[in-house]
């Protein structure tokens, strides 16, 4: 697990300086070593940085920009099976001198070209010089695990682990995308087809972009190698509940034995929840593995799942620690959010996620986060809600179920309704006037409403996610086009992000067992009941976890990562949020202060007004990120 950092450009405009400053700035994913590959002359100006957290192979032999033949590289991550594709490489002759995965991915890139990442399981970005072709390939894992950002202009390219690393660089005009500033109040995150600055963008998960320098101009190719709408045109089997579920646990198990193989101590973030569970019960009781576990709790009782977890602990005998989220502790985290985020980032569960990291730190380098359950096999309410829902209302005639919607959405705005219910009745509306899956994701996923906008003095630049309507084929299920989506936007823009930058800040790895791209092949195999059964979701994976985990303590409902943030906004974040919300923020991204003030008068006078404490926590976040990091 690293930092990496370059430039690639046909004029001298960026030095080793530059490098260094891009490098410094990811200096907490990699504190272990930091390195440099310079080249500048008339055919070749390019720069590689790269900084080292020692996972596998902690000697010298790991460290980067590692060098084969005419090859450069700076990697950050992991391939988990690097040892079966050493010995592959063996019998092609090739050497080695460490036991590092790095060595194993610049000599199968040496020998497969291109094609060497559909061999790769693990999470990963690179970055590829081939110091003959001078080209340069920038590479990212199938799910978007491991972060690459890229500035792009005709004749420069930029790349970073981190956005701030890019921010290093005074000389690159890092405007204001106020695409993704809308985007971002819609969901809470910036889609990684943008980002918050003009010319920037995230590589595409499971893509490879190989760029070359033509007559002074940066030609690109982007090479998808391992694609989404494959994933999910598989086709459904006729298999017994049985038989699926010993074909999952051996699945299962091969991936999360691969994520324990490090040099370093490993540990599990254990919510108390099925996933995390699953992860624990199967390495303790499969492996014989005596495991760290670690677990984040809340002072308030509505949002505590800690004696949940530490039941499982106990039960499966694990080291396991836990730590209480006050009020204060939140207060501290907070303020350090918009350096650890570098991008606006609105999912109040990073804060929790940074305090169980800081935790886990002290015990372990690598920890497992059970992230990628829900989407794999149907585990979020939004999901059996839709299919739910929709057995019923694709009955109604078209007309009629038109005029309810209508309906609904004329009572959330006639201002008859709490806070709550106006939510819910505004969603409501919206749903059963739609009939696209792609439009049900955008409704269930939003922050801020067009009409939350227009409130607020929004009237244009609403965003249009068209990307939704492309990905979805007639044919679908509203379960798997709910899943392919967010396995597109919320789970590598939103999930991964935040556990990525999370463990980072404390310089630890986080590693993900669920996002295996063997096991979303094999799910969307099975048929749709074994995802979600009779209102039951994630069927399978619950009967597979009673097998290594009483079902009593397992069986509860659904409680998330979720923080009691209408109450901090209440009491220890009340003055920050005020402070941070005022005429000068209106100004600058286009709210009307008046407006502003109502809503937050509205949220003080109803306590249990969470679905606005969640638009307002999304425009602080906005404007604290500005406060940090915006060019004046």
């Amino acid at each position: 697990m690293c930092g990496i950092a370059g430039y690639y450009s046909s004029e001298f405009q960026l030095s080793r300086q530059d490098l260094s400053k891009m490098s410094l700035a990811l200096e907490y994913r990699g504190p272990d070593f930091e390195d440099f590959f310079v080249k500048q002359d008339n055919d070749q100006n390019i720069g590689l940085a790269h900084r080292r957290l020692s996972i596998i192979d902690i000697s010298k032999l790991g460290n980067q920009p590692m060098y084969f033949e005419n090859l450069v590289m700076v990697f950050n991550g992991e391939v988990y099976n690097y040892v079966e594709i050493r010995e592959k490489l063996l019998k092609k002759g090739y050497k080695f001198i460490s036991n590092s995965d790095t060595e194993v991915v610049i000599k199968a890139f040496h020998c497969y070209g291109k094609e060497a990442v559909n061999q790769f399981i693990g999470m990963f970005a690179f970055a590829i010089y081939d110091q003959i072709s001078q080209k340069l390939y920038l590479g990212r894992d199938r799910f978007g695990v491991k972060p690459l950002f890229i500035y792009r202009d005709n004749n420069t390219l930029c790349f970073a682990s981190e956005l701030k690393s890019l921010m290093s660089i005074e000389q690159l005009p890092l405007g204001i995308n106020n695409k993704s500033v809308n985007a971002y109040l819609r969901f809470g995150y910036v889609p990684h087809n943008e980002s918050i600055f003009k010319n920037v963008s995230k590589l595409k998960p499971g893509s490879i972009a190989e760029l070359d320098i033509n007559n002074g101009a940066i030609t690109q190719v982007d090479y998808q190698y391992w694609s989404l709408d494959d994933a999910f045109s598989i086709p459904k089997r006729s298999i017994s509940l049985e038989e699926a579920q010993e074909e999952l646990r051996e699945l299962l198990m091969s991936s999360f034995q691969y994520r324990m193989v490090a040099d370093v101590n490993v540990g599990v973030f254990l919510s108390g929840g099925y996933d995390s569970s699953l992860v624990a019960g199967m390495l303790v009781k499969e492996s014989g593995v005596s495991l760290n576990t670690f677990t984040i709790g809340f002072d308030d009782p509505r949002y505590n799942e800690a004696p949940a977890a530490r039941k499982v602990a106990e039960y499966l005998g694990t080291n396991h620690e836990e730590v209480i989220c006050t009020e204060n502790d939140a207060l501290g985290i907070v303020e350090r959010l918009p350096f650890i985020y570098d991008e606006p980032f609105a999912d109040s569960s990073a804060i929790p996620t940074i305090l169980v990291s800081q935790m886990a730190s002290e015990r372990a380098k690598v920890v497992l986060s059970a992230d990628g359950g829900d989407e794999m096999f149907g585990g979020y309410s939004k999901y059996e809600y839709v299919q739910r829902i929709f057995g019923y209302v694709n009955q109604i005639p078209g007309f009629l179920r038109s005029g309810v919607g209508a309906g609904l959405t004329q009572m959330s705005k006639s201002g008859i309704l709490k806070a709550n219910a106006l939510s819910k009745a505004n969603k409501m509306g919206d749903l059963l006037s739609e009939k696209d899956t792609s439009k049900h994701a955008d409704i269930l996923s939003r922050y801020l409403s067009d009409e939350d906008l227009r409130f607020l003095g929004i009237t244009e630049g609403f965003y249009n996610n068209r990307l939704l309507d492309k990905i979805l084929r007639e044919d679908m299920s509203h379960l798997d086009g709910m899943r392919r989506i967010d396995f597109e936007t919320y789970l590598p823009d939103d999930i991964l992000c935040k556990v990525d930058r999370a463990t980072m800040s404390v310089s630890i790895e986080g590693r993900e067992p669920f996002l295996d791209h063997r096991i979303l092949e094999l799910a969307n195999s099975f048929p749709e009941e074994f995802l979600i059964n009779n209102g039951s979701k994630k069927f399978i994976l619950k009967e597979l976890a009673h097998q290594y985990i009483p079902k009593e303590l397992l069986d509860r409902p659904k409680a998330g990562f979720a923080v009691p943030l209408d109450s901090w906004l209440r009491s220890p974040l009340r003055s920050i949020l005020l402070d941070s919300l005022d005429k000068s923020f209106c100004h600058t991204f286009g709210f009307d202060h008046g407006k502003l003030q109502k809503l937050l008068s509205q949220f003080e006078n109803n306590k249990g007004a969470y679905a606005t404490a969640n638009k307002l926590w999304s425009m602080l976040m906005l404007a604290m990120w500005q406060n940090q990091w915006q060019r004046k």
